[in-house]
């Protein structure tokens, strides 16, 4: 059992220190290696106090910098006078130890069973998880390549760490780590399936980044990835005093104009009537290709923070522009605008994100195009 005094330390004035690092090095993260580590070390003869105090602190040294982080938190342990009340300085050095030698790329094995403990358990390797932070640090870290230069530097990365003959070991063939290294390994080869995921997540930070940029304030609720309302319906029942939508996206029979339609989630769209409604002619859906050149989504990821790709029209094709110089048309129902807070996904089915219809104008302001609004009965 973690000795109380020392939990409520840690809790007080190590965990919070991760809430200002990046993503990869968040308090999700240190949770996580936290409860890995002591699941891990139930196997072997060790102090579970060390092996918790190792985890809380493995990654504190980001406060100076990524990149000899693991050395900065083994000399944060060492200066901690508070851990002599809970461990012997024998014990601290230990500590400091597993925490400098947990870093995936060093070349060289944890000096003890608790390095190799805490090494194993900041692995953590969930596929997506791990996609998802590779992603996210290009972004963060090399705003000026675009989308076709992250996607380079993230198959780059994957394949330097986690490919076969990547740099990173696994020490303890008891965790689940080497399954899920398998798994992740699957997903690297199969270039669509990456490139699926790849573009799921850099999409959804360009949406974030371009709401965060423009002081348009949002909340995000993660779920499973969601295909249909009916499986919708039950998470964002835990989302309040909210607005939900279905999205499609359509094209005229010539193929020169498309539309984006947003309607209450509940309803269902008569696409005769629809045809009727909007005065275009025959309507049908537009293809995946059709989608991703025009919005840079994927099928069922459609939604209106989409048009952020409608903005920079530079080298699209004259043909397919509004007289507004922009490629899409966004049709609204009228419905929606009675709601103060309304919901859609980030371009990513794996969550949805509510702003208040106040910042939704702003955003289709933000945006420049034309929108009309639809009754939809």
């Amino acid at each position: 059992m973690i000795n109380p005094e020392l939990e409520a330390y840690v809790e007080k004035e190590i965990i919070p220190r991760y809430r200002h690092f990046d993503s990869a090095h968040s308090e999700e993260h240190v949770r996580t290696v936290i409860k890995n580590a002591l699941e891990l070390a139930k196997r072997y003869d060790v102090d579970e106090n060390m092996i918790y105090a190792a985890a809380a602190y493995h990654d504190t040294g980001v406060v100076e910098g990524r990149e000899f982080h693991h050395i900065v938190s083994g000399r944060i342990i060492r200066a901690d006078k508070e851990l002599l009340r809970w461990f012997t300085p024998e014990q601290i050095e230990t500590i400091a130890q597993a925490a400098e030698d947990h870093r995936a790329s060093s070349d060289r094995k944890p000096r003890g069973i608790y390095g190799l403990i805490i090494a194993e358990a900041d692995r953590d390797i969930d596929p997506v998880k791990i996609i998802r932070r590779t992603v996210q640090y290009g972004f963060n870290r090399h705003p000026e390549l675009d989308r076709e230069g992250q996607w380079q530097r993230t198959v780059e990365h994957l394949m330097e760490k986690y490919a076969e003959g990547g740099y990173l070991k696994l020490w303890i063939p008891e965790s689940d780590n080497a399954a899920k290294l398998a798994e992740l390994r699957e997903i690297i080869r199969d270039t669509e399936k990456l490139r699926e995921l790849f573009d799921r997540e850099y999409q959804r930070l360009r949406v974030l980044d371009f709401l965060q940029k423009n002081g348009i304030s949002y909340e995000i609720y993660e779920h499973p990835p969601l295909f249909t309302i009916e499986e919708a319906l039950s998470y964002w029942g835990q989302i309040p005093e909210c607005t939900h939508c279905k999205n499609l996206f359509m094209r005229n029979h010539k193929g020169n104009r498309h539309y984006l339609i947003s309607f209450e989630c509940h309803k269902q769209m008569d696409i005769h009537g629809l045809e009727h409604a909007l005065h275009q002619g025959k309507l049908s859906f537009a293809s995946p290709e059709r989608m991703m050149r025009c919005l840079g989504l994927r099928p069922g990821s459609v939604s209106p923070f989409g048009l952020i790709e409608d903005m920079d029209l530079s080298g699209a094709d004259p043909k397919e522009l509004f007289e507004n110089g922009h490629r899409v048309k966004f049709y609204l129902d009228s419905e929606l605008m009675k709601s103060e807070r309304i919901s859609f996904h980030p371009c990513d089915n794996t969550a949805s994100v509510v702003i208040t219809k106040a910042d939704f104008l702003r955003f289709l302001q933000l945006w420049g195009g034309e929108y009309e609004l639809l009754e939809v009965s």
